[in-house]
């Protein structure tokens, strides 16, 4: 909570104090970053809690796990340096509208992520969730605090407020785990295939999937014509406020997969399936709940919590609450796939949904006289749509590929602390 409430906090106080022509490419820098970061990283997260969580039912040692992940994600996170350098001036140019700061800002924020997921991955796969809730708190406070400093100080500069969205993981990372005193002891050596095979395929999947969760106010960016400059930085805040459950949902995300994991380990697929299905009635009943809410409060809040310059329709609001929610029950089958090491599959769904994607968003542009953002709200209904029916068929044939015979032994938990 403390963490989508501090998110909520730093977009509104950098739009209120940039203005909406200012703040657009402020949205943007967020909206790259959250494609890229968890992109890239969150599979470090899945890996590193799916495996540390299954060596804990095994009695085997974590340190190799992390030692392996954390080497991979480097290689990973320099290459992304080396491609934004590469590429900066369209980067700056285009993307960030001449704000060399906000592109340094980029790479501190792909360099603290890769640290942030990681560190996510060894608190949850060891059960240490009352760190993971400091991290993630204190990571949090440090943006919006930083961010009201500026503000209050008449900063007017968008990329001093660029650097307070990745600078924080660090804060939060070290005050985490110093919180959590996890132990990592050593045991049997992990091989790079086995981080590789796993992580490449999770990497694949994760940005597809970030792709069609975040591409939304780069598209609006990109297909916005000369007048509707502060069109990104709109559809972002109606984002941020019609997909408030997604904050919400990490906290469930985080401890799902390792309780997930060790129930595939231990052979229990009837507590697996069951277990899975009512989180996502639970999830869908939320979703609903949702989209009802922003549809009849969304334009008042968005207005009222970002600043007059900010204004969706109620159709928007709602529009964007149903497709997060779509959204949000493919992001909870897919934990079932990793779950059961089905890790080749997951890019298939999310591609599924990239493809709807980009095809609305084309199919409407040839209609005619449809607004940017009412055109991409549509566009991401519907790959939203296609994404959860296809990972909810990949799901099924996996489970059914592993399942044996139902356990009666009792099923496997988390710790009491998730």
């Amino acid at each position: 909570m403390v963490s989508g409430l501090t998110a909520y906090g730093f977009l509104a106080i950098a739009s209120r104090a940039l203005g909406p022509k200012a703040y657009a490419p402020v949205s943007v820098l967020w909206t790259l970053v959250f494609l890229v970061a968890p992109g890239l990283f969150l599979p470090l997260e899945q890996e590193v809690g799916r495996m540390v969580s299954t060596r804990r039912v095994q009695g085997m040692g974590s340190r190799p796990v992390v030692t392996r992940a954390g080497a991979a994600g480097s290689v990973v996170a320099v290459a992304v340096v080396a491609i934004a350098l590469a590429a900066h001036g369209p980067l700056v140019d285009r993307l960030f509208d001449g704000e060399t700061l906000l592109l340094v800002a980029f790479l501190l924020a792909v360099l603290s992520y890769l640290v942030y997921y990681l560190a996510r991955g060894v608190l949850a796969g060891s059960g240490a969730f009352g760190g993971y809730g400091v991290l993630l708190t204190v990571e949090g406070l440090v943006r919006v605090l930083a961010t009201a400093a500026f503000a209050v100080a008449g900063v007017k500069l968008a990329g001093v407020y660029g650097l307070a969205v990745g600078l924080p993981c660090f804060a939060g990372v070290a005050v985490g785990l110093l919180a959590s005193r996890v132990e990592l002891r050593p045991g049997s050596p992990v091989h790079w295939a086995d981080i590789s095979h796993a992580v490449g395929f999770l990497v694949a999947g994760s940005l597809f999937g970030q792709f069609l969760v975040n591409a939304g106010p780069l598209a609006v960016k990109t297909l916005a014509a000369p007048g509707e400059q502060a069109a990104a930085g709109t559809f972002l805040n109606g984002l941020v406020i019609a997909r408030i459950p997604l904050f919400f949902f990490q906290a469930v995300q985080a401890s799902l997969l390792p309780a997930l994991a060790a129930q595939a380990a231990a052979g229990h697929y009837h507590e697996f399936r069951h277990g899975l299905l009512r989180l996502m009635a639970a999830v869908a009943a939320v979703a609903g709940l949702a989209v009802a809410g922003s549809a009849l409060l969304g334009p008042f809040v968005v207005s009222h919590f970002f600043g007059a310059g900010f204004q969706l329709s109620h159709l928007d609001m709602a529009l964007l609450a149903a497709a997060s929610g779509l959204y949000m029950l493919a992001l909870g089958l897919v934990q079932g796939v990793i779950a059961l090491a089905g890790h080749r599959l997951v890019p298939l769904g999310w591609i599924a949904g990239v493809v709807a994607f980009v095809a609305a968003v084309a199919g409407l542009g040839a209609v005619g006289s449809i607004h940017v953002i009412l055109r991409v709200e549509l566009a991401f209904v519907i790959g939203a749509l296609v994404a959860l029916v296809a990972v909810g068929a990949l799901l099924e044939t996996r489970l059914r590929a592993t399942r044996h015979a139902p356990s009666s032994a009792p099923a496997v938990t988390v710790s009491s602390r998730s």
